[in-house]
């Protein structure tokens, strides 16, 4: 991680959208570097385990018994204030998904996208972000101190604890 260079994209966040996102775009040729703030990645897990058996297909993962817990034909989803929606092949597809094990999923695709080319980094927080002539500034608190990161595009795939003020 270096300030001289301009990554192609900076993605903020390790979860499933931003390591296929680094993946995907290191795999055509781009510069990326993937920053997770958490010393590991998937570690804790931070949100749901279910999965459509579609969406593995459409960004080209094979199906593995090292991250897939169940199988599941159908689910309930309940929302805070009392309503739910079932879900079963009539609604969601004959296929409809399985129950994952996050962290060795989560791991997998963040692996998936330092083979594909991506720059991985954890215990790296973005804490400013900045746009300059076209090129956006990144200050990322490290082990190490403060960093600066440029990049040309910047993915916030941080969920839900974003840092917002950026």
């Amino acid at each position: 991680m270096s300030g001289d260079n301009v990554y192609d994209c900076l993605v903020v966040g390790g979860g499933p959208a931003g390591s296929t996102t680094a993946w995907k775009l290191a795999g055509k040729g781009r510069d990326v570097l993937l920053l997770e703030k958490r010393q590991e990645i998937g570690v804790p897990v931070r949100c749901g385990e279910g999965i459509s058996k579609q969406l593995l297909d459409l960004v080209g993962l094979e199906r593995d018994p090292a991250w897939i817990s169940s199988e599941m034909d159908g689910a309930i989803i309940h929302s805070p204030g009392g309503t739910s929606l079932a879900l079963g092949p009539e609604i969601a597809g004959p296929e409809v998904g399985f129950v994952i094990r996050r962290e060795a999923f989560d791991q997998l695709l963040a692996r998936k996208a330092a083979r594909a080319g991506a720059e991985v980094r954890v215990k790296s927080e973005v804490i400013s972000l900045k746009r300059k002539d076209g090129i956006w500034e990144a200050v990322v608190r490290t082990v190490e101190g403060e960093k600066r990161v440029r990049s040309r595009i910047v993915v916030a795939a941080d969920g839900f604890e974003s840092a917002g003020s950026w």
